[in-house]
This record gives C-alpha cells, structure tokens and sequence, in this order.
C-alpha cells in the first residue's frame, strides 16, 4: 500500500489524469419505480418513460411497474438526468433523479377544453370526444377569459360557425345569432334557445345576468339539433347557470364582482365641410344657401362649420355592473342565490340608458333514489330609447346625422322663444332640430321576465332512470312614447299623427304611445332513460314526451292633442284616440327518442326521431318527423399518432324545421276601434319547412395544447314559408304559402 502511495506521489500528473479519466466515465444506474392515475389510485399501463435528450426509453407493465438504465455522472458539474413521463389523457411530468433509484409518480388527468359533459340533444351527457355530429361548449372560464356585460358579448368569436352580432347601438338591445348560413327567407335565423331546460318565448337574452352562467352548449346544425324538430333548423343553444353543485360537499362559496367601463362608437362618418350652393348669408346660427353653383361642384366652405357628432350625438359611455351571490353544497343539498345590478349609460348623449336588476335562486337535493331541483329568476329592466326601431327615420340619431352641420342648434323657437328652434334647418330637407326632438320626445320600454323550472327524478335501477320537468318563460314587455304638449315640429315621430303638431287643426299637440305584451311559454316533459353495457358496447337510450303551450296577448294604445302637460294617461288625450289588441295561443306536442352507442369508446354512434304536431301545422299536415343518424371513429384509440393526443373523423345526416309563425297559419284581422280589417287568409296545407342536412368532419387535439374542430356541410331548406299576394276578389292581402328552396354548402372550422 504504501508503495502504490510513493509511487502516486512521485507521478502527480499521472493521479490527476486518473480521476479526471474515471469521471469522465458515466456510470449507469437502474431507476425502477411504478406509476399510478392521481385521480383514481390504479396502475396506468403503456406509460412512456423516457430518458431527456436520448432514444432511451421503456414502458409500463400491466401492473403499471417500469424499469430503466439511465447513465449518472457523479464527478462533474454535468446536470442530473431527467425522466420524461407521458401518457394519451394525462399531465406530461417531467422529472429530475438527483441520484434516486427509486422513482414512483401519479399522473393527473389532462385537463382538455372538452372535458366537461355535454347532454343537449342526447340521451346521456357524454364527454365532447364521444360526440359524432357537430357541437359547441363555452365553459366558465372560457366565458370569462374576456368577460361581456352581456351574453352574446360572450358568444363572440367563441364558436365556430356562430355569429353575434348587436342589433343596433343601443345598450339593453338584443343579439343577432345565426348557426352557419341562412335557412330561412321569412321567419329569421335565430336558433332554438333554451336555459336550464326552459324554452325562451322569443324574449331578448339582455335578460340573463352573464354572471351565473355554468356553461353553454352548442348544436350547430339541423344534424345534430333533429331532436328538437320543428324548432331547431337553425340549430340550439343551451344555457346551464349554476347551482352549486360544482362545489366539493361541506363548501360554501360567497362572491362579489364589480365591473366598471366605458363604451364608444366604433368610428364617426366624415364631416361634411363643404357645400354645392352658393351662400347668400353667412351670418348667425342660421345661414342662408342659395341655388346650386354653376359647375355643382362641392367646393364651397360650408359657414359656422358644426360638429354635431361631438356636440350633440356621440359620447364615451359608462357601464358599471355590482353582483353578489353565494353557493353551497352540503352533499345531498346544493342551492345559488345571486343579485346583479346593471347600468350602461350608452353612447348617445342626453339619454338615459339601460338598467337591469336580476336576481336567481337555483337549488338542488338528493334523497335516496330521488331527485328534486329548481331554478328560478326575475329580471327587471328600464331602457331609454333614441328610436323604437334600428336606424329609424327621423330620430335623434338620423336627424345629427343628415343635417347640413352649419346651424346653432341652441337658437330659439320663433313661436314661443323655447329652447332648440325646431326648424332651424332651411336647406329644404325638413330635418328636425335633433335637440328639440331630444327634449320633446322620450321612449322608454319596460321588461319584467320570471323565468322558472321544477323537475324530479327517479332512479329505478341503476341502468333505469325516469324524469319530469315544467318549465314556464313569462315576460311583460311595455313601450311607452310622449311627446310633449305644445310639440312644434311638422315632422312627427313614430306613429303619432298630425294633431301631435300644436296648431294644427286648433291642437295644442303632443301625444302618447303605449304598448303592451305578455308572452308566455309552458313546458312539461316526462322521459325514460335507459343505460347498458355489454360485449364492449356502452348504450344509452332516452324515450319521452313533451306538451308545449305559448300564449301571447298584445294591446296598444294611443291618443294626441294632449289637454295637459306632464300627465303621462291615455285620459289626457283628447283627439285620435285608438285602441288594438290581439291574442294567440299554440299548442304542440312531441314525442321523441334518442339512442347513443359506442364500441370501446373507439366506434360511435347516436339516432334520433321525434314526431311532432303543432296547431301551427295545417290539419291536413298532421303529424311531422324529423330524424338523425351520425357516426364516428377516434383513430387515436387504435393507432398512436405522435403529435395527436385526439382525433376523430365523423358523419352525420338529419333533419330539423322551421315552425310557421301564428299570423302566418291563420286567418287575421287587425282589430281598430271596434272595425275589423282582413289581413291574411288562413292555410290548411301549411307545413314547416324542412332542413335537410350532411356534414362530415374531424376533430383533434394536438401538440398538447391546439385543438381543430372543422365540418363540411351541404344543406337544403325545403317548403319555404313565403307570403303571397291574392287579388282583391279574395277579400284578404295574401296568403302564407310553403314554397321554394335554399341550398347552403359550408367549410367551418375553429
């Protein structure tokens, strides 16, 4: 020993190159350990455990145990290797030795954006990878990646193939939604809308308080929505609030949210500077043009240049928004109680906006085999309107618009020296001063929505389930318009005549509109659902049967020359006083059946058929059918495709209608002051129209953090429900006809 010592000492170049040579040299250590699910506790077999920056690399045994050589340096600053585990459905880990030899992990889930259940249009809720036709689901963190005031705010751009568009400018204004393309040329593209199993009576969704949406599911063609029949041609969304059910038991959940913001328009129209009419005077806040200049060119400087789109029209609104609500779950119990409230001044100046107060209670209890929930809200909501319609005709928006920006709006009424010289404007174009009208003319609508569901279920058996539901949408819609006593201008907005105008016909003018509208929409269904499993085969069945029944009643009233100022009755209206009202009612009953299979999650398949009669099919249509059949295979669940953590090829083909509207079926006359008019003749051979569609499409996940959803679709609208004209010898101004077809061909993805 000693010699082998001297001899090392003697040789210190020769020691140092030893160590540095064994060093160098990496030893391999065997790294065993054994990988489990963190969900459920079982072994996970086929797990990839593979050694970072090399080919190395093994795999899990059936019971989920695995062992690897890996090479460990322990003499240099070269880094501890790392293990790399993956598997199809779960969290990737990547994981550092540091010298361990023993390794066990748990892998989670992986948390896709399909992961939640989707039951709209199905027998049972399903994952969205077990879907074989086209769909759409909006989570809650999805909705509040960029949080809305309002729903279809949310909806934007959050599913393909759905657009929403704002109907007007006009803050509390509902939404245009439209499914892919157009299938209607007379009765609108709005799908189906249904929330927490209530039907929506065709009421606005500015209703629903943003904040207590759950999730949202999509059926975005006359395929996929064929279980909703004559209602759903232009496909369905379904609204889930929440309930408290999302909480583990034993949780409560107390949240407050404010928002504040502000609102402009997206762009002003250029300002019109210059004139083709010669100035006879430029003097004072009304200028005086002549005729056209000889060459009619628009180069003449308008005088007193204006801005009304700044001074009186446009600007930045404010919107704020305070909601409060609490969530429990007890284990068998689990209820949510929230208020909102809501106020967005909008963009126009002088108005008032629109203001919404909400408030839900939704609850949920679980006793043995039975189940109870109910849900419930009341909406109430005042809006103050620049006009009753979109880009009306002489109102305050078009009025600031169209008028030759040279005039003092602030001058004074010759009549009576009141403020806002109504006819200031004397280009010849009868444009009312817009804040005259703004001072003189104010409209307002209303809203009062109760909304409510009850439903029970019954577990029978584990594979056998029945339920009943009720449902009723009830809302009370109110317009009211008053025009001030003394009102001035010839031009008369809205329906008001022309004693509305003080002096004419020894009026003193002014006027007032009042409208009213209740819409109510009950449900019941009752259904079955059956669930087997057997030979690799998962089945599920659901049977039921639904009653619909919508009532509508509508009154209006108006009157003008009003014989006192500031006192808001019909009885204060002295002359053209007129009263309308109508009435309507549709019932309809469905029944229906939905079937959805798959063999070992890899081969699927759904059906479904409902038969449907309304009193809006004519008597000699009877009963309508509509059907849906669809497949599809995931590819992944028999072949690994590296980059591929989903991908699933489909196909389906179905029908769904389009229900004519209640004028459109029968006979109607418009009711005034006691004298009935013929409007339009009755059809006995009225029938919905029919969409017929086919789509094929795929849908993937990929690279662990993209996802395709991408369809082609051919569809035909058939028996278009179309208004044709009749002679006079019939007595009637038409007649609703099913005629004509519209054909759609569409590549969607997202």
């Amino acid at each position: 020993m000693r010699k082998h010592l001297q001899a090392l000492l003697r040789y210190p170049l020769l020691a140092l190159a030893f160590f540095v040579c064994t060093a160098g040299n990496a030893q391999e250590i065997t790294v065993k350990g054994a990988v489990t699910a963190a969900d459920s506790g079982n072994p996970l077999k086929g797990v990839s455990i593979q050694e970072k920056g090399s080919a190395n690399r093994t795999l899990t045994n059936e019971e989920g145990t695995y062992e690897i050589r890996v090479k460990q340096s322990f003499f240099t600053d070269l880094s501890s290797p790392s293990l790399i585990f993956s598997y199809d459905g779960y969290e990737t880990i990547e994981v550092n030795l540091n010298g361990r030899s023993q390794l066990d992990m748990q892998l989670a889930p992986e948390i896709r954006a399909s992961q939640g259940l989707f039951s709209t249009g199905r027998a049972v809720g399903s994952p969205m990878e077990a879907i074989s036709y086209a769909t759409g689901q909006i989570d809650e963190a999805f909705l509040q990646t960029v949080p809305s005031p309002t729903i279809a705010g949310g909806l934007q751009g959050k599913v393909a193939g759905l657009r929403a568009t704002p109907v007007g400018g006009q803050p509390g204004e509902s939404a245009f939604l439209q499914l892919r393309a157009a299938n209607s040329i007379a009765n609108g593209q709005q799908p189906l809308l249904i929330i927490d199993g209530i039907y929506l009576n065709g009421s606005t969704l500015a209703d629903i308080n943003p904040e207590d949406i759950e999730k949202i599911e999509v059926l975005k063609g006359a395929a996929a929505a064929a279980l909703y029949g004559s209602q759903a041609a232009n496909g369905v969304i379904q609204i889930f609030t929440k309930n408290g059910k999302a909480l583990d038991a034993g949780d409560t959940r107390f949240t407050y949210r404010t928002e504040l913001g502000y609102s402009r328009e997206t762009k002003r129209y250029p300002l019109n500077e210059f004139t083709n009419r010669e100035v006879l005077d430029a003097k004072g806040p009304q200028p005086v043009l002549g005729a056209l200049t000889a060459d009619a060119v628009y180069d003449v400087p308008l005088p007193n240049p204006q801005d009304y789109q700044e001074d009186v029209l446009f600007r930045d609104g404010a919107f704020r928004s305070h909601y409060l609500s609490v969530q429990a779950n007890t284990g068998s119990t689990h209820f949510l109680a929230s208020a909102q409230r809501f106020k967005d001044e909008g963009i126009i100046q002088g108005m008032d906006g629109y203001e919404r107060n909400t408030f839900r209670a939704n609850l949920g209890h679980q006793a043995g085999k039975l189940g109870i929930h109910l849900n419930s809200m009341y909406s109430g909501s005042r809006q103050s309107l620049v006009e009753p319609t979109a880009n009306g005709p002489g109102s305050l928006l078009s009025n600031s618009l169209l008028m030759t920006p040279m005039f003092g709006l602030e001058a004074t009424n010759e009549e009576n020296d009141s403020a806002h010289d109504w006819d200031i404007d004397n280009t010849g174009s009868g444009i009312t001063n817009p804040l005259y009208l703004r001072d003189n003319s104010e409209q307002t609508a209303n809203r009062s929505r109760l909304m409510g569901s009850f439903g029970a279920t019954y577990q029978a058996a584990k594979w056998l389930s029945f339920a009943y539901t009720a449902s009723l949408d009830r809302s009370t819609n109110t317009y009211e318009h008053y025009l001030h006593k003394g009102y001035l201008s010839t031009s008369v907005p809205g329906m008001f005549g022309s004693l509305a105008t003080a002096g004419v016909d020894g009026s003193n003018g002014g006027g007032i509109q009042r409208t009213r509208r209740v819409n109510n929409y009950f449900t019941s269904a009752l259904d079955a659902t059956l669930q087997r499993t057997f030979l690799g085969f998962n089945t599920a069945f659901r049977a039921g049967f639904l009653y619909e029944n919508h009532g509508q009643e509508f009154d209006a009233t108006i009157g003008e020359d009003l014989a006192v100022e500031g006192i808001r009755s019909l009885d204060n209206a002295r002359r053209n006083l007129s009263i309308s009202s109508e009435s309507q009612e549709v019932i309809a009953y469905s029944g229906y059946l939905a079937a959805d299979a798959d063999y070992k999650k890899k081969y699927l398949f759904s059906g479904a058929i409902r038969q449907e009669e309304s009193s809006l099919f004519g008597q000699a249509e009877g009963w309508n059918t509509y059907y849906r059949i669809s497949g599809a295979y995931r590819l992944t669940e028999d072949v690994r495709l590296k980059p591929f953590q989903e991908l699933k090829l489909r196909a389906a083909i179905g029908t769904a209608g389009i229900r004519p509207a209640y004028e459109q079926r029968f006979e109607t006359y418009e009711l005034i002051s006691g004298v009935a008019t013929k409007k339009t003749l009755g059809n006995e051979n009225l029938q919905p129209a029919k969409t017929t569609e086919l789509e094929v499409g795929a849908n993937a996940v990929f690279l662990r953090a993209f996802t395709l959803d991408f369809s082609y679709v051919q569809a035909t609208t058939d028996d278009q429900i179309l208004l044709v004209p009749l002679s006079g010898a019939a007595g009637f101004e038409g007649q609703w006809r099913n005629a004509g077809a519209m054909e759609s061909k569409i590549y969607e993805a997202g």
